[in-house]
């Protein structure tokens, strides 16, 4: 007897939380469909969806890039580090190659058997489907891509399952991705994702720290991002275009007890009016940890050098691109 459970989940669920997203499940007509979470977007991502770009382009239908949110360890109770990147910034670099559609993973979808989510994928009119080696489905994680596979090509349907990719015996995972921003290693973050860690968010009003240390700071809101507490070099472009000091963090010299905030001084910046615009800020460059100091002149002294060590690092920049 066929298991039906989750089947009228599965329906209910692909929905469009994001603007402009598909809002019902299948979508019309032929189309090449990938399957994956797609967290953080890094290089192995990147190729499994180029791969399946270029198969929608040859075949002449559209790619349907099929992901969940939240996290099935977020729904499920189960032990999880964080997103590489909140779901919008994941969804903007998803649509590069296709459409997005969204599933939902609630803990009704989750009860869904493998089969059954095989069956619904199947109501979409399916020249090819894409998918990554350790991808998993249906309740327990049960359905394998080798079962995947042999269900839609018993189907005429042909199945492509993007091996690991390997960089001098680093995976590109996005496990890697979460470990690198943990221990604020930019490089092994861009060597794993292929571009720089970038949070984007509106500037709000600080307590006026910064501009009373004669660092005026952009504020935005950081609770939620992976990357370890510092000191670093930025770019920022958006309401604003030029590199900045930034610190990632609770401030704790100025007291216990803060929120996580990412303070951002742009020397080149006269006076515009940036409260409540939107910025992009793409870290660089690791300068140091985060401090408590003793005192509010410690403190200045050190802004002085990490001031200092960011003109340079602006410099070095400035040359490269001559």
């Amino acid at each position: 007897m066929q298991n039906t459970a989750g089947r009228g989940a599965f329906e209910a669920v692909v929905s469009g939380l994001i603007p402009k997203l598909p809002s019902e499940w299948p979508p019309k007509g032929p189309c090449v469909c990938v399957l994956g979470t797609f967290d953080g977007v890094h290089r192995g991502h990147q190729i499994l969806l180029s791969g399946a770009s270029e198969d929608a382009r040859n075949r002449g239908v559209p790619l349907c890039i099929l992901t969940f949110h939240p996290h099935p360890y977020v729904t499920l109770g189960r032990s999880f580090a964080g997103y590489v990147l909140p779901l919008e910034e994941r969804v903007e670099l998803l649509r590069q190659f296709g459409e997005v559609w969204q599933i939902e993973f609630t803990e009704d979808f989750a009860r869904t058997s493998p089969e059954n989510f095989l069956t619904l994928l199947q109501k979409a009119e399916l020249t090819s489907v894409w998918v990554g080696h350790d991808y998993r489905y249906g309740a327990g994680g049960k359905g394998t891509v080798q079962h995947l596979q042999t269900y839609f090509e018993s189907l005429g349907i042909p199945v492509r399952i993007q091996t690991p990719v390997v960089e001098d015996a680093v995976r590109f995972a996005s496990s890697g991705l979460r470990q690198a921003l943990q221990n604020g290693d930019l490089k092994e973050y861009e060597r794993i994702a292929g571009r720089s860690y970038f949070l984007r968010g509106t500037v709000r009003h600080g307590d006026g720290r910064g501009r009373n240390l004669g660092y005026p700071t952009a504020n935005l809101v950081a609770k939620d991002a992976l990357l370890a507490n510092g000191v670093y070099c930025v770019s920022v472009t958006g309401a604003f275009e030029g590199c900045g000091l930034a610190n990632l963090g609770v401030a704790p010299t100025f007291g216990q007890g803060r929120d996580r905030v990412l303070e951002v001084h742009l020397p080149d910046i006269r006076g515009e009016e940036i409260y409540q615009k939107i910025l992009r800020v793409c870290f660089h460059e690791r300068l140091r940890e985060e401090i408590e100091f003793p005192s509010h002149e410690t403190l200045l002294m050190q802004l002085k050098s990490d001031f200092s060590r960011f003109r340079d690092w602006v410099n070095k920049v400035r040359i490269s691109h001559e």
